[in-house]
C-alpha cells in the first residue's frame, strides 16, 4: 500500500512516498508476532530504502520510494506541496494511486505544524482516503535502542521532548525548560538525549551527550539552494538548507558546538512515521482525528472587548 509521509513539526519540512506491506523479517515467527510486541517497533533488518519491522502486533515491510527534506523555518506553506508533487513524480506515482496519507502530529510550533496537519487533512480528503496522525518525536525515537530522550526546539527557550525505551515511547511528550528536562531524565534513568533541541543548548545537557565517533557538526552543508525543485535523489532525503535560519541536527547560528556524542538521528524521519502507522493501515482501522501536539497555547491573545467610555 503506497502512503504519503510529511512532518512540519520541527524546521524541517519532510515528505516520503513510502510502500507498506505484510511480511515477516527473517527469523520471526508468527508466534513472535504477538500483541506482547505491540507499540515496539524494533527495526530487526535495514538496508536504507527497506525495513522490516514488527508494529503494533504485527510484521511489516516498509519501503521507501523518494523522499525530500528541506531545513526552512519560515517557509513550510510554501514549500511543502512542491516537496509533495516532486515525490510524487520521481516514482511516478499519481495522488490516486495512494492509499492513505501519514503526517506528524508535533508537538511544534503552532504555524508550523498547522501547515502540515491541515495540508494532510485536506490531501486525504480530496482523495477519499485516511490520514493517520503519529507524534513527531517518534519519527526519531522509535528506532533508538536503550532509554533514550528525544528534543526538539519548542522556542522560548524551551525544548519538547520524550523518553523512549528501545524504540518505544514511554513517557511525554512534555513541553519543559532545558534544565528541568536534565532534572527529570535522571529520575527516568535516560541515558543519554538526541534530536534537534539537544544541539541547542549543549552546556546544560552536556552529560546527557553519550561519546561518540562523531563530533556533533556545527551544520550540515547544504547540498542545493532551498526551491521547490531540485536534483533528484532516490529515498534518500534531500537535505537543501533554507534562506530561513534553520540548520540541519547541529548548533544553531552564533552557538559553539557541543561535545562529542554519539550520532544524532536528526529531524523526525516521515519513512519512520508511516512504519509506524503500517498496522493500522493495512489492517485497514480508521484512523483518529487529527489533533496536533501544541502541548500550550499560541502567542496571539484574543482581543479584549472596548472598554466603556463614560459620557
Amino acid at each position: 500500500m503506497l502512503l504519503i509521509a510529511l512532518d512540519t513539526a520541527t524546521p524541517a519540512c519532510s515528505v516520503a512516498l513510502v510502500d507498506v506491506a505484510h511480511g515477516y523479517p527473517p527469523g520471526l515467527s508468527d508466534a513472535a508476532a504477538t500483541p506482547a510486541t505491540a507499540g515496539q517497533p524494533a527495526v530487526t533488518e535495514a538496508d536504507g530504502s527497506e525495513a522490516r519491522a514488527v508494529v503494533g502486533g504485527q510484521a511489516v515491510v516498509v519501503t521507501g520510494r523518494a523522499a525530500r527534506q528541506v531545513v526552512d523555518p519560515r517557509r513550510h506553506a510554501e514549500l511543502l506541496v512542491p516537496l509533495v508533487r516532486e515525490v510524487l513524480d520521481e516514482a511516478a506515482v499519481r495522488p490516486a494511486d495512494l492509499d492513505g496519507v501519514v503526517v506528524g502530529l508535533g508537538p511544534g510550533p503552532f504555524t508550523s505544524l498547522r501547515v502540515g496537519v491541515v495540508t494532510a487533512g485536506a490531501f486525504a480528503d480530496a482523495l477519499g482516503k485516511p490520514a493517520y496522525g503519529i507524534c513527531s518525536l517518534d519519527g526519531v525515537g522509535a528506532g533508538l535502542t536503550g532509554r533514550v530522550a528525544v528534543a526538539t526546539d519548542a522556542r522560548r527557550r524551551e525544548v519538547y521532548w520524550a523518553v523512549y525505551a528501545d524504540g518505544a515511547r514511554v513517557a511525554g511528550p512534555f513541553v519543559d525548560r532545558p534544565r528541568a528536562v536534565v532534572d527529570a531524565l535522571r529520575e527516568m534513568s535516560a541515558s543519554r538525549l538526541v534530536g534537534p533541541g539537544a544541539a541547542l543548548y549543549p552546556d546544560v545537557f552536556a552529560d546527557l551527550a553519550g561519546p561518540g565517533p562523531h563530533p556533533w557538526p556545527a551544520s550540515t552543508p547544504a547540498s542545493a539552494p532551498a526551491s521547490a525543485t531540485g536534483a533528484r535523489t532516490g529515498a534518500g532525503p534531500d537535505t537543501r538548507a533554507g534562506t530561513g535560519s534553520g540548520t540541519r541536527s547541529g548548533a544553531g547560528p552564533g552557538q559553539t558546538p557541543g561535545p562529542p556524542r554519539t550520532a544524532d538521528p536528526g529531524y523526525p524521519s516521515p519513512v519512520v512515521l508511516a512504519r509506524l502507522a503500517a498496522a493500522d493501515v493495512l489492517a485497514r482501522r480508521p484512523p483518529a482525528p487529527l489533533v496536533p501536539l501544541y502541548l500550550r497555547r499560541p502567542d496571539a491573545a484574543e482581543p479584549h472587548p472596548p472598554k466603556a467610555v463614560a459620557v
